[in-house]
């Protein structure tokens, strides 16, 4: 529609002496944290709806959470989630340390939030031109956001912050941890912020473009004004330059003042005071009314949030109650399994001790049965033996006395039964 025509474009102005670099380390104490611990500061509200990206900054966190330098300074205590107004739960359940701001009711506090910030993340998938960039640039805080709207056209990619593509939750997290632990990139680039809000968007450069824009409009189009069309049935206005204006009233306007002004004026006036003084009587009072209606509906709000903001804080306890018990269920169960692995381990060395005791009985079984075969054979040569006539003679001398049998019995082995149990 307009590609043939010319396009001006005159940025979003801020008041850059409300929002003003200050002391990191000072800002930072402000809000109870240490200097050395570094923030990462982002707008905490409406966390469920789609285009202000939450999920994808959900994501870009626990993809930090997976680098061991980022799980080392949370480990020491040196890193902290800053987020203006009250974290959603799914921001909470990050195992991170959030710093909630809730609602800052003065510019000093914005201010300090902003300058105590080392990082300023805006998760956005649809924007315009966010004041909040501006705010964060102008109080020297360089800034990571998707590449949408014109949000690229306030950070310069590698200068005043980081510009990754849009939905890409592992860019962003890779851009915030080159941030996290680039302090020297971070200062450089919150000096390049300051110094573009400063020749960009300070007020009094809003204000010279659009004069500038104006006076070159007058200087090629001369002075003129919008007249009706004078084509029947078009409702259109015309520019018409001054050198070519008509007077179109035929009546002369008489502004003076008559002979019987003062003989009325009084009268006139007092009736006009009276009726005008009645009806912005009846203006406040339907006023009154509607103030008193608003501030009802402003308590019932009020309670409302503070109940919603009870019931958040009950779930969020809860939710950690019930993170302790799966921590402890979960330490339970690996000490139950440690304990099983020792059973098997005894079961498998008690298991290996039977197989070889079963092996030393099978081998004395054998052993016996050897013994028995050569008893056997003895005892066979013991009754050839006592057939012979040596024996006989012996034993009608006298000499053997031990009767066969007797002897062939008290040589035999004792059998014993062995129970295995």
């Amino acid at each position: 529609l307009f590609r043939d025509l010319r396009v001006e474009v005159i940025p979003n102005s801020l008041e850059i002496d409300l929002y003003t670099p200050a002391p990191k380390a000072e800002a930072k104490g402000k809000m109870g944290l240490d200097s050395d611990v570094v923030t990462l500061l982002f707008g905490g509200e409406d966390g469920n709806e789609k285009r202000k990206g939450f999920k994808e900054l959900v994501a870009a966190i626990q993809y930090c959470l997976k680098d061991e330098k980022f799980q080392g300074l949370l480990e020491d205590g040196k890193f902290r989630l800053i987020c203006f107004g009250h974290p959603n739960d799914e921001i909470e359940s990050l195992s991170i340390p959030v710093h909630g701001l809730g609602y800052l009711d003065s510019n000093e506090k914005i201010n300090d939030a902003y300058s105590g910030a080392d990082i300023f993340v805006l998760p956005s998938l649809e924007d315009n031109l966010p004041n909040t960039i501006l705010e964060a640039m102008s109080c020297g805080t360089p800034v990571v956001a998707f590449d949408t709207g014109g949000i690229p056209e306030m950070v310069e990619n590698g200068v005043t912050g980081q510009i990754v593509p849009l939905g890409d939750s592992v860019k962003m997290g890779e851009a915030l941890l080159s941030l996290i632990f680039g302090p020297h990139e971070r200062e450089a680039m919150g000096k390049e912020c300051r110094k573009m809000i400063e020749e960009r968007y300070a007020l009094n450069v809003q204000a010279r473009a659009y004069l500038e824009l104006y006076e070159e409009l007058v200087k090629v189009n001369g002075k003129t004004r919008q007249t009706p069309s004078t084509v029947p049935g078009e409702d259109v206005w015309e520019m018409t330059p001054e050198a070519e204006r008509v007077e179109t009233s035929p009546v002369r306007l008489e502004t003076g003042v008559g002979p019987h002004f003062s003989e009325i004026y009084d009268k006139v006036a007092f009736r006009a005071l009276k009726d005008f003084a009645f009806h912005v009587f009846k203006q406040w009072q339907a006023s009154e009314e509607d103030r008193k209606t608003r501030l009802d509906q402003v308590k019932e709000l009020k309670e409302l949030l503070e109940e919603s903001e009870a019931d958040r804080k009950a779930r969020f306890v809860q939710v950690k109650e019930l993170k302790e018990l799966l921590e402890e269920s979960e330490t339970d169960r690996k000490a139950r399994l440690d304990h099983i692995n020792e059973l098997n381990d005894l079961l498998e060395e008690s298991e290996a001790d039977r197989k070889a005791r079963l092996d030393h009985i099978n081998e004395l079984n054998d052993h016996i049965n050897e013994l028995s075969v050569r008893a056997e054979a003895a005892e066979e040569g013991l009754r050839n033996l006592e057939s012979t006539f040596a024996v006989r003679q012996a034993r009608r001398l006298g000499i053997v006395k031990v009767e066969q049998l007797e002897f062939i019995e008290n040589s035999k082995p004792e059998k014993r039964v062995i129970n295995d149990k």
